[in-house]
């Protein structure tokens, strides 16, 4: 599965269609979700998306991709955390996952991380061109 160019130069999906029955009430409450959740996308990529969480959401997989390639990680938090990070939407970053994205790099790059270990292991990462930055 991927994405090719077609003869007039739009992104072609090799990806498969399949028909999907819902109730009017159902798409709904889909559709007033993602208009409350942009970042969330269209209809289709929340479904793929609820698709592949579902499957994974038990399964021993260490390391999942997104659509855009990066590695996506779970991390599990207590409802107090959660309303922390949500009070931070909006004010410190643009949503949930940026926020982890800023504190993890702001941890990583003050060398809090394992008394500096991660921050070392970055750099020579960095060093070697090993991760896009």
């Amino acid at each position: 599965m991927g994405n090719s160019t077609g003869r007039n130069g739009r992104v072609k999906m090799d990806d498969e269609k399949i028909s999907l029955r819902i109730s009017s009430k159902e798409l709904q409450e889909l559709d007033a979700y993602l208009s409350e959740h942009p970042e969330l996308g269209s209809r289709s990529l929340f479904i793929r998306t609820a698709v592949r969480e579902y499957i994974n959401r038990d399964a021993d997989v260490p390391r999942q991709t997104s659509d855009n390639g990066n590695t996506k990680i779970t991390v599990e938090v207590t409802e107090y955390q959660m309303m922390v990070i949500d009070s931070l939407v909006g004010v410190y970053a643009k949503d949930r996952a940026d926020i982890f994205e800023k504190l993890l790099k702001d941890e990583i790059d003050n060398g809090r991380l394992a008394g500096g270990a991660y921050k070392n292991a970055f750099d020579r990462l960095v060093a070697t061109a090993e991760i896009p930055m």
